[in-house]
């Protein structure tokens, strides 16, 4: 079979399925095996039947499919034996390199999922990590992620290196605000930019104003230089919503204490609860929350962000069993009547905000389900695969808010969770009708089945190679999502809604990384589809078969 670019076979066994922190250094006094001596043994013991998928771009980009190990049992011994013989493949064979133990996961499937870190000198690289997978007999079938093997030192302008509170201070003194409105938090990592390595703190600072702002800011350790500062605001630049358009009474799980009914739900099983806040036409993230002196709350945006929101969490906990945005039970806070007439919401990295529109362009934004569940799944994305706001990555990542914003409306439009039958229409395939453009009836803001509609291509042969830059949508973030916006559209018509939903979010929550292109997802995906319905399945075909309709082979 032909083969991309460099070919990388990891093996990635441990002894003890416990998330701690456990380095596997190089025994660089071993014997090295060549490269066509591990293809060979690979092909050997996958008996021709391997899918392998590397590509030279941000380190290298992992997707290895077969049999791995010829063991069944795991075992750290057999893990440090492969990596010392096959080290030569994985051109990372640098005395400082080895890997940590980030975590390991049990699946429904019975699947084991274990992540790694790339360390280099003591350090995690950032977001260089592999995910090695296992079924349910224990077998290493597939290896996933980005590994870094630039690196050979550490630039170093000077011997004296700063602290992790100094690099806080530099951090702030960079951007302008009031006062932080999230505790600052400083992490060392090794981050390889422009051919070089630095040694940095990743500072994330968050604040509301004078304008909001969530930013990692990248200061080196040994010159005190802002590196990189990357923007965690998941905006969506076409939202608008308006809440009681259609008329519907929503039911409200409310919190009283005293005379006083608050807009905080606590009825479900999580650790927080879910609140929705007014930031009272603020450019502040941080509000006040919602209350009355009865039981109605007469405020159509707050009504609209606070129900939907329960209805996403449970979408998520009755198709997934995922506990909160976090899957760790974490508060689910929305902000209603953010600006004046803002015309947009986000996720900021810890919350849902959202405007009131100026009533031509947008209604109030928190009034379509959909536009709350693309928020909130932008949060289920960051608490998981943390998908790269840039380039592919980024567009992959409006693309999955935006299936799942659609999943999850016409999950409670056809009242799945009560019995209902999970219908397929095209004509559901759009995201922000209720909101955009409230004079104008029949339109979107995007659509899914055809994403040209509204200026976004549909194929790669009409991707936009945009810069990375604000003013280049961060390289097209918010237009290039329309090809995996068909693909997923593609899949739902041929499979359904249900199992597409799980096969998605298998792909977004064990198989993608922050690097994932558009063909790394195609993998991802339909090796998801595999695992839940078999290898030879219709529905994996499915999923080859949108992806490869939209140009991405």
């Amino acid at each position: 079979m032909k083969k991309k670019a460099f070919i990388i076979l990891t093996a990635f066994l441990v002894a003890a399925m416990v998330p701690t922190q456990i380095s596997y250094g190089f025994d660089l006094g071993s014997t090295v095996k060549g490269k066509d001596e591990i293809l060979k043994q690979f092909e050997e013991l996958s008996k021709g039947e391997e899918k392998i998928y590397l590509q030279k771009d941000n380190g290298i980009q992992i997707f290895v499919k077969g049999t791995l190990s010829e063991e069944l049992t795991p075992s750290v011994d057999k893990v440090i034996e492969f990596m010392n013989d096959s080290r030569e493949l994985f051109e990372i064979s640098n005395e400082y390199n080895d890997f940590s133990l980030k975590e390991v996961e049990k699946d429904e499937l019975g699947f084991t999922h274990v992540s790694l870190e790339q360390i280099f000198d003591g350090k995690k690289i950032y977001e260089k990590n592999v995910k090695a997978h296992f079924n349910d007999n224990g077998e290493l079938i597939t290896i996933t992620g980005t590994l870094e093997n630039r690196i050979d030192s550490i630039e170093k302008e000077s011997s004296n290196p700063i602290t992790s509170e100094e690099a806080i201070e530099i951090a702030k003194g960079s951007k302008e605000f009031y006062e932080l409105s999230e505790e600052v938090v400083a992490e060392n990592y090794i981050y390889y930019k422009d051919s070089k390595a630095y040694e940095v703190y990743k500072v994330n600072i968050v604040y509301d104003m004078p304008t909001f702002g969530s930013w990692d800011i990248f200061v080196d350790v040994y010159s005190g230089k802002i590196i990189e500062c990357k923007n965690l605001i998941r905006e969506d630049n076409a939202l608008g919503s308006g809440i009681a358009v259609n008329g519907d009474e929503r039911s409200l799980n409310l919190y009283k204490s005293g005379i006083k009914h608050y807009l905080q739900d606590r009825t479900k099983n999580m650790g927080g609860y879910i609140s929705t806040y007014t930031a009272n036409y603020r450019n502040t993230t941080n509000g006040s929350l919602i209350n009355n002196e009865t039981n109605t709350i007469n405020d159509p945006a707050a009504v609209s962000a606070h129900s939907y929101a329960g209805v996403v969490y449970d979408f998520y906990k009755n198709m997934f069993n995922r506990n909160s945005i976090d899957n760790k039970g974490m508060s689910i806070n929305s902000v209603a009547h953010y600006g004046s007439a803002y015309n947009n919401a986000f996720w900021n990295g810890y919350k849902m905000v959202y405007g009131d529109g100026d009533g031509r362009l947008f209604a109030p934004l928190s009034g379509d389900l959909d536009v709350v569940a693309h928020e909130m799944t932008h949060g289920v994305t960051t608490h998981s695969c943390n998908l790269n706001y840039e380039n592919q990555p980024g567009a992959l990542n409006e693309s999955m808010s935006d299936i799942f914003g659609v999943l999850t409306q016409t999950y409670d439009k056809y009242n799945v969770a009560n019995g209902g039958t999970w219908e397929f229409n095209s004509y559901d395939w759009v995201v922000g009708d209720e909101i955009y453009t409230p004079s104008v009836p029949g339109d979107a803001l995007r659509s899914l089945v055809n994403p040209t509609l509204y200026n976004q291509p549909g194929h790669m042969n009409n991707y936009k190679n945009l810069p990375n830059t604000p003013s280049g949508d961060n390289g097209g973030v918010h237009i290039n999502s329309g090809i995996p916006n068909k693909a997923g559209y593609l899949v739902a018509q041929s499979i359904g809604c249900e199992k597409t939903a799980r096969i998605y979010y298998r792909a977004l929550t064990v198989y993608f990384n922050p690097t994932t292109n558009f063909e790394q997802a195609k993998l991802g995906l339909v090796q998801s589809a595999q695992d839940l319905y078999g290898v030879n399945s219709t529905e994996s075909k499915s999923v080859k078969d949108a992806y490869t309709a939209v140009g991405v082979n």
